[in-house]
């Protein structure tokens, strides 16, 4: 496989959560601040690593769990640190990717117009990145995942490890099958594939459950953007 991604976005405005209007299935959830484990936050200004510690010591124990051992178990397989580091590639095209496989995702699942969700998840990576790197990426799976596992009742502190070491797994194994050395791009369809086999094995793959990871998802990079992402120009 090799050469550009053939599709492109409609940026449209985005209907705000929990507004009437809003699709079936996608209402009010808990909306956390971007969070950081202990000795894992990212290169940036003073304040805002300040600001990510702080964050870090108020989210909930479980979740600060499934955080820490979803980014270990990456850091520690060279399989998943190569798939996770999409610096090679443009946040254009990564964005492009993301409207368009949650748009098929939510499609297929009987949402018949997903064009707002696609958008709320997928504009804000060209808005506020030049690059998307490694630890980032990182991240925003770890946070939107552990996040929406926690609303939904299903992580605890019993279960917060296990869980995240299936994911990583989930991940690897999708990596190992979907990455090829000489097309980059090839790594979106790997962490897709994988994100969207472990919400199926929650039983989250469904057309209730799937707008609102997808709305998760879009709020971690939003999230990203705003503490560490490109800052608009005065």
């Amino acid at each position: 496989m090799s050469g550009k991604l053939d599709f492109q976005p409609v940026w449209i405005s985005i209907t705000p959560f929990g507004h009437k209007s809003t699709p079936a299935g996608v209402g009010d959830f808990w909306q956390p601040t971007f969070s950081f484990p202990p000795g894992n936050t990212f290169s940036s200004s003073s304040a805002n690593a300040g600001a990510a510690s702080t964050q870090a010591s108020n989210i909930p124990s479980s979740l600060d769990t499934f955080i820490s051992t979803f980014t270990k178990a990456i850091h520690s397989s060279t399989v998943l640190s190569d798939a996770f580091d999409i610096s090679q590639t443009s946040p254009q095209s990564y964005s492009d990717f993301v409207y368009h496989v949650i748009h098929e995702h939510l499609m297929s699942n009987g949402i018949s117009d997903p064009r707002d969700i696609a958008t709320f998840a997928a504009q804000p990576i060209v808005e506020s990145f030049d690059v998307l790197t490694y630890p980032m990426l990182v991240r925003i799976k770890a946070n939107a995942m552990g996040k929406y596992l926690l609303d939904e009742g299903i992580l605890n502190d019993m279960n917060a490890a296990s869980l995240a070491s299936a994911f990583a797994k989930e991940m690897e194994k999708s990596a190992k099958r979907t990455v090829e050395k000489s097309f980059q791009e090839s790594k979106f369809q790997a962490l897709e594939d994988g994100y969207a086999g472990f919400l199926k094995a929650q039983g989250l793959y469904t057309r209730e459950k799937l707008p609102v990871a997808a709305k998760y998802f879009g709020r971690e990079i939003r999230l990203a953007g705003e503490n560490f992402g490109r800052k608009p120009s005065s």
